[in-house]
């Protein structure tokens, strides 16, 4: 009595702990963005459909794996025995009787152990799905976020562009009234900022779209709270301890969607010794309990009796056979995409750390000597301008390098960013983390 208690202990202790683990494994990442981005991308992590879906699927292969390991349902028959048609009396013969009968399939020992943990690695894989899933939710938010970024500057700087432009009209039409410049200088300048006008409706346009793009990452019609996007915080990288071998390494050590891939070929695995465990019998139990009413010739004592069976796998070079080479052929396939996905990692993540060492090189340059050189030149080209020194075409040009410098700059802040966003999401953890 004392034994069974504690087994019954247990088997409870070990139920609630396995309910405990899916509550415990879908929080979300963390992610070091403040403000209005990381905001965003709470909302994103929180209603994003596609997000939703993938994690009603782990709730799924949850359910499924707990089911698993469960016996078939017992079968309950009731039977009317042995009645004679010209009476239908259950008292003429000693051979009627009411019959209840209980029978269970017990399944040969391994299979159904066998079967939970082959389902329970598919959760686990269902549940790596979700959290890859998470980190490509919080890339997308970020990338879109980036464009809109791109797109709030680029209107900044056309308008800046525009006034500096309109204050030159002025000025240009002031010279032309005194003589000293042609009517064509002062049409060359209205029609710079008529061209910067059409620019700025497109910049415009695109920050709608950018925005629509956002709200639909974050699983909504429409942003939750006005957006701002008008700075972005370089991340620094030490890309001398930072090389794309160690990334690589980092990558494959950490990535969910790898993980799930090879869960997948581990439950494969359990997939085929199930089925090799299906050339055993399974084995069937039935008990039975006849009610007998009195007869002439006895009492009507009542009878039990007991049955064991085994099925038999007759049949086995046409089913067992095949169910083997069909869960070999599953194994192959899923060794081949993590092959696949693994190689896939690799490139992925070199390719992204070339393109990163590049972008933080141009940033450098751009901030130590384009930018500089860009508004100085704007600067003199507008005081020689006045003094006659310069015509308006040196000077346009000046003005044209000048904000287009500034606007290469903050898009290759923005393409620099993303791309550290699309690495954070191979890895599954920020770039910069150290690992003890």
């Amino acid at each position: 009595m004392l034994l069974n208690k504690k087994l019954l202990s247990f088997f409870l202790f070990v139920n609630f702990y396995i309910s405990l683990i899916p509550r415990l494994t879908f929080a979300n990442p963390q992610h070091p963005s403040s403000g209005e981005l990381a905001q965003l991308i709470q909302e994103a992590l929180k209603n994003n459909p596609e997000l939703s879906a993938i994690k009603n699927q782990a709730e799924k292969y949850r359910y499924q794996f707990k089911a698993a390991g469960s016996y078939d349902d017992p079968q309950i028959t009731y039977e009317v025995m042995n009645l004679p048609i010209d009476t239908y009396s259950l008292q003429q013969t000693p051979m009627s009787g009411k019959k209840v009968s209980i029978s269970q399939k017990i399944p040969f020992p391994g299979k159904l152990s066998t079967k939970q943990k082959a389902a329970y690695l598919q959760f686990e894989a269902s549940l790596h799905r979700f959290k890859q899933k998470q980190y490509e939710i919080i890339y997308n938010v970020k990338k879109n976020y980036y464009e809109l970024f791109k797109a709030i500057k680029t209107t900044h700087i056309l308008e800046e562009q525009k006034k500096l432009i309109k204050q030159l009209i002025v000025s240009a039409r002031s010279k032309y009234t005194l003589g000293k410049i042609p009517q064509t200088e002062v049409i060359n300048f209205q029609m710079e900022e008529t061209d910067l006008i059409s620019k700025i409706l497109i910049s415009k346009r695109k920050i709608t779209i950018a925005k629509n793009n956002l709200a639909k990452v974050i699983g909504s019609s429409q942003l939750p709270f006005p957006i701002k996007a008008l700075s972005i915080t370089k991340k620094p990288l030490e890309f001398n301890s930072l090389n794309a071998q160690n990334l690589v390494k980092r990558v494959l050590s950490n990535n969910h969607l790898l993980k799930a891939f090879e869960l997948q070929r581990l439950s494969s695995e359990k997939k085929i010794q199930l089925s090799k465990l299906e050339y055993f019998p399974d084995f069937n139990l039935k008990a039975s309990y006849t009610f007998r009413e009195p007869n002439p010739s006895d009492e009507g004592t009542d009878f039990t009796s007991f049955m064991a069976s085994i099925n038999i796998p007759l049949w086995f070079f046409s089913k067992q056979n095949n169910n083997v080479r069909s869960t070999q052929s599953a194994l192959a396939r899923a060794t081949s995409l993590v092959k696949n996905q693994k190689l896939k990692l690799i490139n992925l993540t070199q390719n992204i750390y070339a393109e990163l060492e590049e972008s933080s090189k141009t940033l450098m340059l751009f901030e130590k000597t384009l930018l500089p050189l860009a508004k100085q030149a704007v600067r003199s080209g507008k005081s020689a301008y006045l003094s006659g020194k310069v015509d308006y075409s040196t000077l346009l040009a000046s003005i044209n390098t000048r904000f287009n410098t500034e606007l290469k700059f903050y898009f290759a802040l923005a393409n620099y960013e993303t791309l550290v966003a699309k690495l954070e999401a191979l890895l599954a953890e920020p770039i910069n983390k150290v690992n003890p």
